[in-house]
Protein backbone atom coordinates (compact mmCIF):
# COMPACT_ATOMS: atom_id res chain seq x y z
CA UNK A 1 0.00 0.00 0.00
CA UNK A 2 1.23 3.61 -1.01
CA UNK A 3 1.69 6.50 0.79
CA UNK A 4 -1.14 8.17 -0.67
CA UNK A 5 -3.40 5.48 0.01
CA UNK A 6 -2.70 4.97 3.80
CA UNK A 7 -3.30 8.77 3.35
CA UNK A 8 -6.92 8.59 2.40
CA UNK A 9 -7.63 5.92 5.29
CA UNK A 10 -6.50 8.01 8.03
CA UNK A 11 -8.59 11.03 6.96
CA UNK A 12 -11.99 8.67 6.32
CA UNK A 13 -11.07 7.21 9.82
CA UNK A 14 -10.95 11.08 11.14
CA UNK A 15 -14.27 12.34 9.56
CA UNK A 16 -16.06 8.83 10.71
CA UNK A 17 -14.96 9.76 14.08
CA UNK A 18 -16.58 13.20 13.53
CA UNK A 19 -19.55 11.68 12.28
CA UNK A 20 -19.89 9.69 15.27
CA UNK A 21 -19.66 12.09 17.89
CA UNK A 22 -22.03 14.56 15.91
CA UNK A 23 -24.93 11.90 15.95
CA UNK A 24 -24.65 11.28 19.30
CA UNK A 25 -24.69 14.75 20.63
CA UNK A 26 -27.79 14.74 19.05
CA UNK A 27 -29.09 11.96 20.38
CA UNK A 28 -28.65 13.24 23.75
CA UNK A 29 -30.42 17.09 22.32
CA UNK A 30 -33.39 15.18 20.91
CA UNK A 31 -35.33 14.82 23.83
CA UNK A 32 -35.16 18.07 25.23
CA UNK A 33 -35.97 19.65 21.57
CA UNK A 34 -38.61 17.07 21.19
CA UNK A 35 -40.60 18.18 25.00
CA UNK A 36 -40.19 21.61 24.00
CA UNK A 37 -41.70 21.28 20.27
CA UNK A 38 -44.47 19.13 22.14
CA UNK A 39 -44.89 22.08 25.26
CA UNK A 40 -44.74 24.74 22.38
CA UNK A 41 -47.23 22.63 20.48
CA UNK A 42 -49.76 21.70 23.44
CA UNK A 43 -49.84 25.25 24.54
CA UNK A 44 -50.60 26.61 21.24
CA UNK A 45 -53.23 23.44 21.04
CA UNK A 46 -54.81 24.78 24.58
CA UNK A 47 -54.90 28.43 23.21
CA UNK A 48 -56.55 27.25 19.98
CA UNK A 49 -58.99 25.90 21.76
CA UNK A 50 -60.09 28.85 23.76
CA UNK A 51 -59.72 31.10 21.20
CA UNK A 52 -62.76 29.07 19.60
CA UNK A 53 -64.38 28.71 22.41
CA UNK A 54 -64.75 32.47 22.24
CA UNK A 55 -65.28 32.64 18.71
CA UNK A 56 -67.79 29.91 19.03
CA UNK A 57 -70.00 31.11 21.64
CA UNK A 58 -70.15 34.71 20.27
CA UNK A 59 -71.02 33.57 16.75
CA UNK A 60 -73.67 31.82 18.45
CA UNK A 61 -74.96 34.48 20.93
CA UNK A 62 -75.25 37.05 17.80
CA UNK A 63 -77.48 33.97 15.74
CA UNK A 64 -79.80 34.05 18.41
CA UNK A 65 -80.04 37.94 17.88
CA UNK A 66 -80.45 38.04 14.54
CA UNK A 67 -83.86 36.27 14.98
CA UNK A 68 -85.52 39.34 16.13
CA UNK A 69 -89.39 39.67 15.88
CA UNK A 70 -89.67 40.89 12.93
CA UNK A 71 -93.31 42.72 12.83
CA UNK A 72 -92.21 44.36 16.10
CA UNK A 73 -88.71 45.67 14.54
CA UNK A 74 -90.75 47.10 11.61
CA UNK A 75 -93.39 48.57 13.20
CA UNK A 76 -91.73 50.08 16.23
CA UNK A 77 -88.49 49.88 15.47
CA UNK A 78 -87.44 47.85 18.93
CA UNK A 79 -84.83 44.70 18.56
CA UNK A 80 -86.16 41.99 20.88
CA UNK A 81 -85.53 37.95 20.54
CA UNK A 82 -89.31 36.67 20.44
CA UNK A 83 -88.84 33.54 22.64
CA UNK A 84 -91.93 31.52 22.02
CA UNK A 85 -90.37 31.34 18.34
CA UNK A 86 -92.79 28.70 16.79
CA UNK A 87 -93.88 26.89 20.06
CA UNK A 88 -96.36 29.28 21.25
CA UNK A 89 -95.76 30.21 24.35
CA UNK A 90 -92.49 32.08 25.19
CA UNK A 91 -90.24 30.81 27.63
CA UNK A 92 -85.94 31.02 28.16
CA UNK A 93 -85.87 27.30 27.45
CA UNK A 94 -86.96 27.63 24.20
CA UNK A 95 -84.14 30.48 23.68
CA UNK A 96 -81.86 28.13 25.16
CA UNK A 97 -82.36 25.41 23.31
CA UNK A 98 -81.59 27.81 20.14
CA UNK A 99 -78.44 28.38 21.80
CA UNK A 100 -77.87 24.90 21.82
CA UNK A 101 -78.57 24.53 18.59
CA UNK A 102 -76.02 27.05 17.40
CA UNK A 103 -73.58 25.98 19.91
CA UNK A 104 -73.26 22.67 18.55
CA UNK A 105 -73.62 23.39 14.72
CA UNK A 106 -70.51 25.73 15.23
CA UNK A 107 -68.48 23.15 17.72
CA UNK A 108 -66.04 20.78 15.89
CA UNK A 109 -67.10 17.56 15.14
CA UNK A 110 -70.89 18.27 14.56
CA UNK A 111 -72.86 16.05 11.79
CA UNK A 112 -74.61 19.24 10.50
CA UNK A 113 -72.51 19.62 7.61
CA UNK A 114 -70.83 17.05 5.74
CA UNK A 115 -68.49 19.36 3.84
CA UNK A 116 -67.61 21.30 7.19
CA UNK A 117 -66.81 18.32 9.05
CA UNK A 118 -64.36 16.94 6.56
CA UNK A 119 -62.86 20.17 5.98
CA UNK A 120 -62.38 20.79 9.85
CA UNK A 121 -61.78 16.68 10.90
CA UNK A 122 -58.90 16.03 8.39
CA UNK A 123 -56.35 17.66 10.36
CA UNK A 124 -57.92 18.89 13.75
CA UNK A 125 -55.87 19.51 16.71
CA UNK A 126 -58.54 21.68 18.66
CA UNK A 127 -62.34 19.75 18.15
CA UNK A 128 -64.52 20.58 20.67
CA UNK A 129 -67.51 19.41 22.49
CA UNK A 130 -70.50 21.44 23.89
CA UNK A 131 -70.96 19.90 27.38
CA UNK A 132 -73.65 22.51 28.52
CA UNK A 133 -74.95 25.61 28.02
CA UNK A 134 -77.17 28.46 30.54
CA UNK A 135 -78.33 31.68 30.42
CA UNK A 136 -77.95 32.98 33.97
CA UNK A 137 -79.35 36.71 33.56
CA UNK A 138 -81.53 37.90 30.66
CA UNK A 139 -83.78 40.68 30.63
CA UNK A 140 -87.10 40.24 29.29
CA UNK A 141 -88.89 43.23 28.04
CA UNK A 142 -91.75 44.22 31.18
CA UNK A 143 -88.18 44.08 34.07
CA UNK A 144 -86.85 47.07 34.81
CA UNK A 145 -90.62 48.34 35.15
CA UNK A 146 -90.84 49.89 31.52
CA UNK A 147 -87.44 50.74 31.47
CA UNK A 148 -86.10 48.47 28.88
CA UNK A 149 -88.76 49.72 26.32
CA UNK A 150 -88.05 53.04 26.85
CA UNK A 151 -84.29 52.42 26.50
CA UNK A 152 -84.99 50.91 23.06
CA UNK A 153 -87.02 54.04 21.70
CA UNK A 154 -84.54 55.99 22.81
CA UNK A 155 -81.81 54.04 20.89
CA UNK A 156 -84.30 54.15 17.99
CA UNK A 157 -84.61 57.95 17.60
CA UNK A 158 -80.60 58.41 17.99
CA UNK A 159 -79.76 56.56 15.20
CA UNK A 160 -83.23 57.59 13.01
CA UNK A 161 -83.36 61.24 11.35
CA UNK A 162 -86.11 63.39 13.29
CA UNK A 163 -86.16 66.17 11.43
CA UNK A 164 -89.98 65.65 10.33
CA UNK A 165 -90.95 64.49 13.80
CA UNK A 166 -89.73 67.58 15.69
CA UNK A 167 -92.14 69.91 14.04
CA UNK A 168 -94.84 67.65 16.47
CA UNK A 169 -92.98 68.10 19.19
CA UNK A 170 -92.60 71.97 18.38
CA UNK A 171 -96.35 72.46 17.40
CA UNK A 172 -97.26 71.10 21.29
CA UNK A 173 -94.50 73.09 23.14
CA UNK A 174 -96.08 76.46 21.32
CA UNK A 175 -99.78 75.09 22.30
CA UNK A 176 -98.05 74.69 26.20
CA UNK A 177 -96.52 77.76 26.12
CA UNK A 178 -100.02 79.67 25.01
CA UNK A 179 -101.53 78.12 28.04
CA UNK A 180 -98.17 79.25 30.55
CA UNK A 181 -98.35 82.71 29.10
CA UNK A 182 -94.75 82.26 27.76
CA UNK A 183 -95.90 82.59 23.98
CA UNK A 184 -94.63 80.31 21.36
CA UNK A 185 -90.66 81.11 22.08
CA UNK A 186 -91.02 80.97 25.57
CA UNK A 187 -87.82 79.21 27.11
CA UNK A 188 -87.81 76.93 30.14
CA UNK A 189 -91.17 75.78 29.27
CA UNK A 190 -93.05 74.03 32.50
CA UNK A 191 -96.66 73.83 33.29
CA UNK A 192 -97.90 75.85 36.08
CA UNK A 193 -98.66 74.51 39.29
CA UNK A 194 -102.19 75.52 39.55
CA UNK A 195 -102.54 74.00 36.22
CA UNK A 196 -101.55 70.80 37.00
CA UNK A 197 -102.77 70.44 40.15
CA UNK A 198 -106.43 71.61 38.07
CA UNK A 199 -105.96 68.80 35.64
CA UNK A 200 -105.07 66.54 38.34
CA UNK A 201 -108.58 67.06 40.12
CA UNK A 202 -110.27 66.66 37.02
CA UNK A 203 -108.32 63.11 36.11
CA UNK A 204 -108.77 61.99 39.71
CA UNK A 205 -112.81 62.83 39.45
CA UNK A 206 -112.63 61.14 35.74
CA UNK A 207 -111.11 58.15 37.22
CA UNK A 208 -113.48 58.06 40.67
CA UNK A 209 -116.50 57.65 38.34
CA UNK A 210 -114.84 55.80 35.40
CA UNK A 211 -117.03 52.71 36.10
CA UNK A 212 -120.33 53.91 38.20
CA UNK A 213 -123.41 52.15 37.79
CA UNK A 214 -121.73 49.26 36.12
CA UNK A 215 -123.27 47.21 38.47
CA UNK A 216 -120.32 44.58 38.40
CA UNK A 217 -120.72 44.10 34.68
CA UNK A 218 -117.99 44.45 32.30
CA UNK A 219 -117.74 47.02 29.88
CA UNK A 220 -119.24 45.25 27.09
CA UNK A 221 -122.12 44.11 29.27
CA UNK A 222 -122.51 47.18 29.64
CA UNK A 223 -122.82 48.96 26.37
CA UNK A 224 -125.32 45.82 25.25
CA UNK A 225 -127.67 46.14 28.21
CA UNK A 226 -127.77 50.03 27.44
CA UNK A 227 -128.21 49.36 23.97
CA UNK A 228 -131.24 47.30 24.45
CA UNK A 229 -132.63 49.50 27.09
CA UNK A 230 -132.26 52.52 24.75
CA UNK A 231 -133.85 50.56 21.68
CA UNK A 232 -137.28 49.56 24.10
CA UNK A 233 -137.54 52.89 24.68
CA UNK A 234 -136.96 54.92 21.89
CA UNK A 235 -138.90 52.21 19.98
CA UNK A 236 -142.26 53.07 21.85
CA UNK A 237 -142.03 56.78 21.84
CA UNK A 238 -141.30 57.01 17.86
CA UNK A 239 -141.15 53.55 16.24
CA UNK A 240 -137.50 53.74 14.59
CA UNK A 241 -134.52 52.03 15.60
CA UNK A 242 -132.80 53.10 18.43
CA UNK A 243 -129.17 52.32 18.55
CA UNK A 244 -128.62 54.72 15.89
CA UNK A 245 -130.08 57.40 18.00
CA UNK A 246 -128.33 56.37 21.11
CA UNK A 247 -126.82 59.58 22.51
CA UNK A 248 -123.02 59.61 23.30
CA UNK A 249 -120.99 62.83 24.04
CA UNK A 250 -119.08 61.98 20.58
CA UNK A 251 -122.56 62.87 18.92
CA UNK A 252 -122.07 67.02 20.06
CA UNK A 253 -118.57 66.84 18.54
CA UNK A 254 -118.22 64.31 15.88
CA UNK A 255 -119.42 65.93 12.50
CA UNK A 256 -122.62 64.02 10.93
CA UNK A 257 -122.21 61.59 8.57
CA UNK A 258 -118.46 60.30 10.02
CA UNK A 259 -118.37 56.88 11.86
CA UNK A 260 -116.59 56.25 14.49
CA UNK A 261 -114.12 53.02 15.17
CA UNK A 262 -116.14 49.94 16.85
CA UNK A 263 -112.59 48.38 17.71
CA UNK A 264 -112.21 46.73 20.56
CA UNK A 265 -110.14 43.98 23.09
CA UNK A 266 -110.19 42.15 26.12
CA UNK A 267 -108.65 43.70 28.80
CA UNK A 268 -107.05 40.69 29.77
CA UNK A 269 -105.01 39.36 26.57
CA UNK A 270 -103.00 42.07 26.46
CA UNK A 271 -99.75 43.35 29.05
CA UNK A 272 -101.06 45.53 31.17
CA UNK A 273 -104.52 43.13 32.11
CA UNK A 274 -102.55 39.63 32.06
CA UNK A 275 -101.36 38.47 35.77
CA UNK A 276 -99.11 35.86 34.32
CA UNK A 277 -96.58 38.37 33.28
CA UNK A 278 -93.11 36.76 32.46
CA UNK A 279 -89.85 38.45 34.28
CA UNK A 280 -86.37 37.88 33.98
CA UNK A 281 -83.25 38.35 36.51
CA UNK A 282 -83.30 42.13 34.96
CA UNK A 283 -79.80 43.11 33.84
CA UNK A 284 -78.44 46.66 35.43
CA UNK A 285 -80.81 49.20 33.24
CA UNK A 286 -78.87 52.57 34.14
CA UNK A 287 -81.39 54.29 31.52
CA UNK A 288 -82.69 57.70 32.69
CA UNK A 289 -86.50 58.17 31.76
CA UNK A 290 -86.19 61.25 32.43
CA UNK A 291 -84.66 61.97 29.02
CA UNK A 292 -87.95 61.41 27.24
CA UNK A 293 -89.46 63.95 29.78
CA UNK A 294 -86.53 66.57 29.17
CA UNK A 295 -86.56 66.51 25.33
CA UNK A 296 -90.11 65.28 24.25
CA UNK A 297 -88.59 62.34 22.80
CA UNK A 298 -91.59 60.11 24.32
CA UNK A 299 -93.94 62.18 22.18
CA UNK A 300 -92.09 62.60 19.39
CA UNK A 301 -91.56 58.45 18.85
CA UNK A 302 -95.72 58.24 19.80
CA UNK A 303 -96.77 60.25 16.92
CA UNK A 304 -94.13 58.68 14.78
CA UNK A 305 -95.47 55.21 15.49
CA UNK A 306 -98.71 55.05 17.37
CA UNK A 307 -102.04 56.19 15.20
CA UNK A 308 -104.90 58.60 16.51
CA UNK A 309 -108.20 60.13 14.95
CA UNK A 310 -108.24 60.50 11.40
CA UNK A 311 -104.44 59.09 11.35
CA UNK A 312 -104.98 55.61 11.58
CA UNK A 313 -101.79 53.71 11.43
CA UNK A 314 -102.02 51.10 8.62
CA UNK A 315 -102.69 47.61 9.73
CA UNK A 316 -103.66 48.45 13.33
CA UNK A 317 -106.14 46.61 15.62
CA UNK A 318 -107.06 49.87 17.25
CA UNK A 319 -108.10 53.21 15.61
CA UNK A 320 -107.06 55.37 17.86
CA UNK A 321 -104.30 54.54 19.65
CA UNK A 322 -102.82 57.43 21.41
CA UNK A 323 -106.36 58.14 22.55
CA UNK A 324 -106.16 54.76 24.59
CA UNK A 325 -103.05 56.47 26.55
CA UNK A 326 -105.38 58.63 27.91
CA UNK A 327 -109.00 56.87 28.06
CA UNK A 328 -107.47 53.23 29.09
CA UNK A 329 -110.47 51.91 27.68
CA UNK A 330 -110.93 48.53 25.95
CA UNK A 331 -112.72 50.02 22.97
CA UNK A 332 -112.12 52.94 20.19
CA UNK A 333 -115.38 54.79 21.18
CA UNK A 334 -114.24 54.62 24.85
CA UNK A 335 -111.34 56.21 24.17
CA UNK A 336 -112.06 58.61 22.00
CA UNK A 337 -114.91 59.89 24.13
CA UNK A 338 -112.58 60.31 26.92
CA UNK A 339 -110.58 62.74 24.88
CA UNK A 340 -113.39 64.71 23.92
CA UNK A 341 -114.31 64.61 27.66
CA UNK A 342 -111.05 65.77 28.76
CA UNK A 343 -110.98 68.84 25.57
CA UNK A 344 -114.30 70.05 26.49
CA UNK A 345 -113.13 70.78 30.43
CA UNK A 346 -109.95 72.26 29.06
CA UNK A 347 -111.49 73.99 26.75
CA UNK A 348 -115.04 75.40 28.56
CA UNK A 349 -112.03 75.93 31.52
CA UNK A 350 -110.35 78.44 29.27
CA UNK A 351 -113.69 80.12 27.93
CA UNK A 352 -115.30 79.88 31.04
CA UNK A 353 -112.96 82.48 32.48
CA UNK A 354 -112.58 84.67 28.94
CA UNK A 355 -116.63 84.96 29.24
CA UNK A 356 -116.22 86.01 32.92
CA UNK A 357 -113.76 89.33 32.05
CA UNK A 358 -115.83 92.11 31.20
CA UNK A 359 -113.85 93.21 28.48
CA UNK A 360 -114.43 90.69 26.16
CA UNK A 361 -117.17 89.85 23.40
CA UNK A 362 -118.84 87.19 25.61
CA UNK A 363 -118.10 89.19 28.51
CA UNK A 364 -120.04 92.55 27.46
CA UNK A 365 -123.09 90.39 26.92
CA UNK A 366 -123.30 88.79 30.36
CA UNK A 367 -122.62 92.32 31.60
CA UNK A 368 -126.19 93.46 29.44
CA UNK A 369 -127.91 90.82 30.40
CA UNK A 370 -127.02 91.67 34.15
CA UNK A 371 -127.73 95.07 34.10
CA UNK A 372 -131.21 93.97 32.56
CA UNK A 373 -131.57 91.74 35.49
CA UNK A 374 -131.26 94.67 38.19
CA UNK A 375 -134.08 96.58 36.78
CA UNK A 376 -136.45 93.68 37.85
CA UNK A 377 -137.80 95.08 41.52
CA UNK A 378 -137.27 92.62 44.50
CA UNK A 379 -135.17 90.09 43.05
CA UNK A 380 -133.06 92.09 40.32
CA UNK A 381 -129.73 92.34 42.62
CA UNK A 382 -129.88 88.35 43.41
CA UNK A 383 -130.61 87.53 39.90
CA UNK A 384 -127.64 89.64 38.34
CA UNK A 385 -125.62 87.79 40.74
CA UNK A 386 -126.52 84.33 39.55
CA UNK A 387 -126.63 85.32 36.12
CA UNK A 388 -123.13 86.57 36.41
CA UNK A 389 -121.93 83.32 37.33
CA UNK A 390 -124.11 80.79 35.02
CA UNK A 391 -124.51 82.79 32.08
CA UNK A 392 -120.75 82.70 31.50
CA UNK A 393 -120.63 78.77 31.94
CA UNK A 394 -123.50 78.49 29.54
CA UNK A 395 -121.42 81.34 26.94
CA UNK A 396 -118.56 79.45 28.09
CA UNK A 397 -120.32 75.51 27.74
CA UNK A 398 -121.02 76.64 23.84
CA UNK A 399 -117.82 77.97 22.93
CA UNK A 400 -115.90 74.92 24.18
CA UNK A 401 -118.45 72.46 22.21
CA UNK A 402 -117.34 74.56 18.96
CA UNK A 403 -113.75 74.40 19.53
CA UNK A 404 -113.81 71.08 20.32
CA UNK A 405 -115.85 70.42 17.06
CA UNK A 406 -114.23 72.43 15.05
CA UNK A 407 -110.84 70.03 16.29
CA UNK A 408 -113.20 66.84 15.38
CA UNK A 409 -113.90 68.33 12.04
CA UNK A 410 -109.77 69.13 11.37
CA UNK A 411 -109.83 72.98 12.39
CA UNK A 412 -107.77 75.03 14.52
CA UNK A 413 -108.41 76.26 17.67
CA UNK A 414 -105.92 79.24 19.63
CA UNK A 415 -105.36 77.70 23.09
CA UNK A 416 -106.08 81.25 24.38
CA UNK A 417 -109.20 83.07 22.87
CA UNK A 418 -109.54 86.64 21.46
CA UNK A 419 -112.70 88.04 20.31
CA UNK A 420 -111.85 87.17 17.25
CA UNK A 421 -111.31 83.38 17.80
CA UNK A 422 -114.76 83.58 19.89
CA UNK A 423 -117.36 82.29 17.50
CA UNK A 424 -120.55 81.33 19.05
CA UNK A 425 -123.31 83.58 20.96
CA UNK A 426 -126.30 82.76 23.30
CA UNK A 427 -128.35 81.48 20.44
CA UNK A 428 -125.94 78.97 18.74
CA UNK A 429 -126.73 75.50 18.92
CA UNK A 430 -124.98 72.46 20.38
CA UNK A 431 -124.36 70.71 16.86
CA UNK A 432 -122.77 71.27 13.69
CA UNK A 433 -119.40 73.93 13.53
CA UNK A 434 -119.49 77.56 13.90
CA UNK A 435 -116.68 79.85 12.11
CA UNK A 436 -113.07 78.90 11.52
CA UNK A 437 -109.82 80.03 12.68
CA UNK A 438 -106.92 80.70 10.80
CA UNK A 439 -103.93 79.64 13.61
CA UNK A 440 -103.81 77.71 16.72
CA UNK A 441 -103.03 73.83 16.96
CA UNK A 442 -105.41 71.07 15.36
CA UNK A 443 -106.83 68.09 17.26
CA UNK A 444 -102.98 66.48 17.17
CA UNK A 445 -101.43 69.59 19.15
CA UNK A 446 -103.99 69.37 21.71
CA UNK A 447 -103.36 65.58 22.13
CA UNK A 448 -100.21 66.48 22.79
CA UNK A 449 -101.12 68.94 25.12
CA UNK A 450 -102.87 66.08 26.75
CA UNK A 451 -100.09 63.73 26.73
CA UNK A 452 -97.84 66.46 27.98
CA UNK A 453 -100.36 67.02 30.93
CA UNK A 454 -100.76 62.95 31.54
CA UNK A 455 -97.03 62.99 32.34
CA UNK A 456 -97.14 65.80 34.23
CA UNK A 457 -99.47 64.34 36.95
CA UNK A 458 -99.03 60.69 36.08
CA UNK A 459 -96.13 58.39 35.29
CA UNK A 460 -94.12 57.51 31.55
CA UNK A 461 -93.65 54.41 32.87
CA UNK A 462 -97.15 53.62 32.69
CA UNK A 463 -97.91 54.87 29.31
CA UNK A 464 -94.69 52.96 28.44
CA UNK A 465 -96.76 49.97 30.00
CA UNK A 466 -99.93 51.25 27.87
CA UNK A 467 -98.09 51.03 24.23
CA UNK A 468 -96.89 47.73 24.85
CA UNK A 469 -100.39 46.68 25.01
CA UNK A 470 -100.59 48.33 21.48
CA UNK A 471 -97.66 46.42 20.43
CA UNK A 472 -99.50 43.31 21.30
CA UNK A 473 -102.12 43.53 19.67
CA UNK A 474 -100.46 45.51 16.20
CA UNK A 475 -98.41 42.44 16.17
CA UNK A 476 -100.80 39.90 16.53
CA UNK A 477 -102.54 41.13 13.09
CA UNK A 478 -99.39 39.80 11.13
CA UNK A 479 -100.20 36.00 10.33
CA UNK A 480 -97.96 33.70 12.64
CA UNK A 481 -97.78 35.94 15.57
CA UNK A 482 -101.57 35.66 16.06
CA UNK A 483 -100.09 34.63 20.11
CA UNK A 484 -97.59 37.45 20.35
CA UNK A 485 -96.82 38.34 23.81
CA UNK A 486 -94.11 41.25 24.72
CA UNK A 487 -93.18 40.36 28.02
CA UNK A 488 -91.75 36.98 26.25
CA UNK A 489 -89.49 39.38 24.06
CA UNK A 490 -85.69 39.09 25.30
CA UNK A 491 -83.74 42.35 25.45
CA UNK A 492 -80.51 40.90 26.38
CA UNK A 493 -78.91 38.17 28.15
CA UNK A 494 -75.86 36.56 29.47
CA UNK A 495 -74.49 33.23 28.56
CA UNK A 496 -72.90 30.43 30.39
CA UNK A 497 -70.70 27.66 27.95
CA UNK A 498 -69.14 24.37 28.99
CA UNK A 499 -66.80 22.75 26.26
CA UNK A 500 -64.71 19.44 26.16
CA UNK A 501 -61.79 19.86 24.23
CA UNK A 502 -59.62 17.12 21.99
CA UNK A 503 -56.58 17.79 24.85
CA UNK A 504 -58.80 16.50 27.62
CA UNK A 505 -59.07 20.45 29.38
CA UNK A 506 -62.52 21.98 29.89
CA UNK A 507 -63.57 25.25 29.38
CA UNK A 508 -66.72 27.58 30.71
CA UNK A 509 -66.87 31.09 29.11
CA UNK A 510 -69.60 33.64 30.06
CA UNK A 511 -70.22 36.45 27.38
CA UNK A 512 -73.18 39.35 27.76
CA UNK A 513 -75.17 39.24 24.47
CA UNK A 514 -77.73 42.41 23.45
CA UNK A 515 -78.93 44.81 20.69
CA UNK A 516 -76.48 47.76 22.71
CA UNK A 517 -73.32 47.85 24.48
CA UNK A 518 -73.29 45.67 28.15
CA UNK A 519 -73.78 47.81 31.18
CA UNK A 520 -71.20 48.72 33.45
Amino acid sequence: MNSNTESYYSMSRKRDDQNASLTVFMALMLPILLSLVLALFTGARIRAEKMKVEIVTDISGNAVLGEYNRPLREQYGLLMVDTAYDKGSPSLSNMTERLDYYLSANTDGNTISAIGEFLLNTSNFSELSLADVSVGEYTFAGDNGSAVVQRQIFSYLESEPLEGLLGDAEEAQSGKADVEGEGAGGDEITFPDELISFYEKISGLFDDHANDDMEGHTEGELNLDDAQETQETMTSLTGQDAETKKFTILDLVIPSGESVSDASFDAGSVYTGRSDKLTGTGLSDNFDANLFENFGLFNVYLFEKFGYYKHAKEGSHLQYEIEYLIGKKTTDKGNLAAVVWWLLAIRFGIDFVYALNASTKPGQFVTSVKELCMLIPFIGAELSVLVGIVLPAILGFIEARNDVAMLMSGGKVPILKTDDSWKTNICSGLHGVTGSNESGPEYKGYLLILMLLHEAIGSVDEETKRMMDIMELDVRKVSGYENFRIDGCIDCFKVTATFDGESGNSYEFTRYFGYEEAPE
